[in-house]
């Protein structure tokens, strides 16, 4: 009875522990797990805190300097399964889509929305604005932003139709090079993930022209999803870039 009892104080120990750990690495936009709790919930997030090349920053358009960037974006109608993570709808892709930054290949992983928007222009915040994830074979990252504004436009005009319950997915065929603006005018950076880890292994790049996404289907996104958006972080100093097309 003795040996039974202490295995059984034992295994609520590691139940416990588990739990623990489990709970170190839930994060969230509110309350004791909002962003600028994240480095506390789990040491792999210290980046979060005591990183110097963070995301979001805000975009002060007069302090860009014009760089000679090249970017190839190479995008097919795709199927994807939508994703309700508990932090936001997330498209994950099943074809080789992908983009080319000054020749090196990004595979595009997943797109997801924020509201309101991350990035800002000028101190000035938008409705939302959605994340394009690229990856590199060696891991590095490439994230596509585009802010988005209210308006008409047949591209987005179903975007949130088949929102999942959170847990859940369901499948869509999305027309991907559609969504890239024509004009590829864009501010780009060196920075980091938006979320926990907040690796600081991201090229972002922010595009001048801004989405049109209707009122309607913006609203059937924020009723699940209203106030995820990491506020912006300070720029230590980088220097922002821009190129015209």
């Amino acid at each position: 009875m003795k040996l039974f009892n202490s295995i059984l104080f034992i295994i609520a120990i590691l139940s416990l522990n588990g739990c623990t750990n489990h709970n170190k690495h839930q994060w969230s936009y509110d309350g004791i797990e909002s962003p600028e709790h994240w480095a506390e919930l789990n040491r792999d997030f210290k980046s979060c805190q005591k990183g110097h090349y963070q995301s979001p920053i805000d975009l002060h358009t007069k302090d860009a300097l014009p760089t000679t960037q090249k970017l190839v974006v190479a995008y097919l109608p795709t199927h994807t399964h939508i994703i309700n993570n508990g932090h936001t709808i997330e498209f994950d892709m099943d074809e080789d889509n992908f983009i080319a930054v000054d020749n090196k290949r990004f595979k595009l992983k997943q797109l997801h929305f924020h509201a309101d928007s991350e990035h800002t222009i000028n101190g000035k915040q938008f409705p939302a604005e959605m994340h394009l994830v690229h990856q590199a074979a060696d891991g590095q990252l490439a994230v596509i932003s585009l802010l988005i504004e209210i308006g008409d436009s047949p591209v987005y005009d179903h975007i949130f139709d088949k929102i999942p319950k959170p847990g859940e997915e369901v499948k869509v065929d999305l027309h991907l090079e559609n969504f890239i603006p024509k004009n590829r005018g864009r501010y780009n950076y060196t920075g980091s993930l938006t979320t926990p880890p907040c690796s600081e292994n991201v090229i972002w790049l922010v595009f001048k022209q801004h989405l049109l996404v209707p009122l309607k289907q913006l609203q059937k996104f924020k009723a699940y999803y209203s106030h995820n958006y990491r506020p912006t972080q300070q720029a230590y100093g980088r220097q922002i870039y821009f190129t015209e097309h």
